[in-house]
């Protein structure tokens, strides 16, 4: 009896802590990327240098890495990244809405992230470097 007792508390233990893991510690909302027939280009920026992506294969091709990126519990509340100094490549969506879409990629500890200002912060997989080294 004192087994199964003991058995249902850490039951009760472990869901009141994953509760309260996943209430404080949320993971990031889905990624905002516009629909790829309303983008007109992709604008990427590092440092001084921009590149255009006006292709509509590459413009899909890129949406579609940023969309596979993997969210964080790593909370933004800034306009532009923290912590990582101007080490970033700006992305900027031109639509044809009047909404702006801004993301951030940069690397951080080996690992590259894409973030959205008061948005969220996502894991983005080794492709993406297709896009920004060219």
């Amino acid at each position: 009896m004192e087994k199964k007792k003991l058995k249902i508390t850490i039951v009760i233990v472990v869901f009141v802590i994953y509760m309260l893991y996943n209430n404080f510690l949320p993971k990031a909302e889905s990624i905002e990327i516009p629909d790829v027939e309303t983008i007109n280009y992709i604008q990427v920026k590092y440092n001084e240098t921009i590149k255009t992506i006006r292709d509509k294969n590459e413009v899909n091709t890129f949406t579609q890495v940023l969309l596979k990126a993997k969210p964080t519990r790593t909370l933004t509340t800034h306009d532009l990244p923290v912590g990582v100094g101007s080490d970033y490549y700006s992305v900027r969506f031109s639509t044809d809405h009047d909404r702006d879409y801004r993301s951030y990629i940069y690397m951080r500890n080996n690992v590259w992230y894409v973030e959205q200002p008061y948005v969220g912060i996502y894991k983005l997989d080794k492709s993406i470097l297709d896009f920004l080294d060219n």
